[in-house]
């Protein structure tokens, strides 16, 4: 074979690899949504104070699943009086702001995870708890989902869930309210009961971390890089392997 059929032979074998590397690619979304961080929020219910958006927080997650999500939690130390004298107490998570990014269909399903602690100081029962998610925009797409745990709720607690997006939420185009709702169920004593979300946190479409690629990018990463190994293995094999000619 002289050199410019080998030259061919190599360009073809690198066309096959860019095909082959091509769909897996596009399997990656093109465009992530992002739920919005703006004009943050937090309400205490059944507390003697009313807002707690000054030791709380909101922090955008990295994307999953084509959606950048948000965790929401507390400070560092320490946590949150929320039941004094009535029972359905608790925490008002709020964002609001343009979804930005593509179009999350109806249909869609984004997973939620909860891990904070419920304490007594002094006080009555909690028998459950209800954490529930609403996000919706003027447009009419919204998105719900909840939680409701009972028995043995006093401590530690830690679990995950679903949001259910029932009509499409459009990027780009309006305000996206996006609510998040801590009640606790309660029978009371005198005290307080309290509700601790520090680095613990509440979190829509959680990852493993902020700052390491999601496992399915590094597995197709992974995967194309074989592939072309085993193409240029394949070529060698064959002998479509140029070198240089001795005489020039």
């Amino acid at each position: 074979m002289d050199f410019v059929a080998r030259a061919k032979a190599l360009l073809a074998g690198k066309a096959r690899i860019g095909l082959m590397i091509l769909p897996l690619a596009a399997a990656v979304p093109a465009m992530a949504s992002s739920l919005p961080t703006d004009n943050y929020s937090c309400t205490l219910n059944g507390s003697p104070l009313t807002s707690c958006t000054s030791t709380s927080t909101v922090q955008q997650l990295a994307t999953g699943n084509g959606i950048e999500g948000l965790k929401f939690f507390g400070p560092v130390s320490g946590g949150f009086y929320v039941f004094n004298g009535f029972s359905g107490s608790g925490i008002t998570f709020q964002t609001n702001g343009v979804l930005t990014g593509a179009d999350i269909l109806a249909g869609t399903v984004i997973p939620f995870s909860y891990h904070f602690n419920i304490g007594l100081q002094g006080c009555c029962s909690v028998s459950a708890f209800t954490l529930s998610f609403n996000i919706f925009q003027a447009s009419g797409g919204s998105a719900n989902g909840s939680v409701t745990v009972s028995g043995g709720v006093v401590g530690e607690q830690s679990g995950s869930g679903s949001i259910l997006v029932t009509s499409t939420l459009f990027g780009n185009s309006f305000t996206t309210f996006v609510n998040s709702n801590l009640n606790l169920t309660s029978s009371f004593d005198g005290g307080f009961a309290t509700l601790s979300i520090p680095s613990n946190s509440i979190d829509i479409n959680p990852v493993l971390d902020a700052g390491v690629p999601e496992p399915a990018s590094i597995a197709l990463t992974g995967f194309g890089i074989a592939l072309a190994a085993g193409f240029r293995l394949v070529r060698r094999r064959k002998g479509f392997v140029i070198v240089k000619d001795s005489n020039s």
